[in-house]
């Protein structure tokens, strides 16, 4: 019966409720078996919040994170995953609230501190975008106390000492990815200075990071920070950083990225040509990134008139005039 809820799920949800409603029901009556009944719930959370119908999505969803226990770690994880991104474009607040809410509890009594710590940071993020700042801060309050030890008797051997905290080495990754967030606030409240005292620790921890994401958003903003400081090498330097990083990720911001390069690299006066790189000729056909070749070429022959025909001609302009 999941299979067939499985197969009505696009085309008529309503019946598809039905029939996962139905698996529940059985699977409920033979006892404390729960393999398809937790899958059949996490498909009901999502066919109701499709159709608007966000207090049930919600009972059902509390039902479903009561098995957590039970059921297997990558069982969780992908299902609330599913569901968190299911809910993403939810556009009332007090519906999404209760759902991280009722999560975050879940999993703190689960023992499941990967999931909670990740859920915390999608939280984080979808508050940024929203604007949620208030928000933003408590959640990084509390996951900066999550990644610092307990008491100063209870450190490791190399645990680092940042301020009032220690930092556990183990969770140097945990710590980097809350410093990511924290640096993306400034970005939007314009808080410089406290994106400078952040940004130095961030390169401290990056040799413990594998996720070149991560690292490319703290670049990038990094290389911002360094051109609102007119320090055009370190800029270009940053920037580039985050554009390898991006492209390693396989990430479609990697096109914007480097175009910041190139205007970076264009301040810097540096003799390196940014499109000599291989992972630059990916975009070799991109209008856009032809047009900042083409301002490079321009700046480098000192051919004034192209510079400002290229300016005229393409979304360039607009573009820089934004940054």
């Amino acid at each position: 019966m999941n299979i067939e809820g499985d197969d009505e799920k696009l085309d008529n949800p309503a019946a598809a409720i039905e029939k996962f409603e139905r698996v529940v029901e059985l699977e409920t009556a033979r006892g404390d078996e729960i393999k398809w009944r937790f899958k059949a719930l996490q498909n009901l959370v999502v066919l109701n919040q499709g159709l608007g119908r966000f207090q049930e999505m919600i009972t059902r969803y509390c039902e479903m994170l009561s098995y957590i226990h039970v059921a297997t770690r990558n069982e969780c994880t992908d299902a609330i995953n599913i569901i968190l991104d299911s809910i993403a474009n939810t556009n009332d607040p007090a519906v999404l609230s209760q759902m991280y809410e009722h999560t975050l509890v879940a999993l703190k009594t689960a023992n499941n501190e990967r999931l909670w710590f990740n859920t915390n940071l999608k939280l984080g993020r979808v508050s940024l975008e929203s604007r949620r700042l208030d928000k933003v801060e408590e959640i990084l309050s509390t996951l900066k106390a999550a990644a610092a030890s307990s008491s100063s008797s209870s450190v490791h051997p190399n645990t680092t000492t940042t301020g009032s905290s220690n930092i556990d080495p183990t969770k140097g990754n945990n710590l980097l990815e809350v410093y990511c967030l924290e640096i993306q606030l400034c970005s939007v409240t314009l808080d410089y200075s406290r994106m400078r005292d952040i940004y130095p620790k961030t390169l401290n921890l990056t040799t413990t990071v594998s996720d070149p994401r991560t690292l490319a958003v703290i670049r990038e903003h990094g290389g911002k920070l360094y051109m609102a400081e007119e320090n055009w090498d370190a800029a270009y330097n940053e920037l580039y950083q985050a554009f390898r990083n991006y492209q390693e990720a396989g990430n479609s911001r990697a096109r914007d990225c480097l175009k910041y390069v190139v205007l970076a690299s264009m301040l810097a006066l540096t003799d390196i040509n940014p499109f000599s790189a291989r992972e630059a000729k990916v975009f070799a056909e991109d209008k856009e990134i032809v047009a900042m070749s083409e301002l490079r070429d321009s700046l480098e022959s000192n051919d004034l008139s192209r510079f400002e025909r290229t300016l005229k001609t393409s979304k360039i302009g607009s573009w820089m005039s934004h940054f």
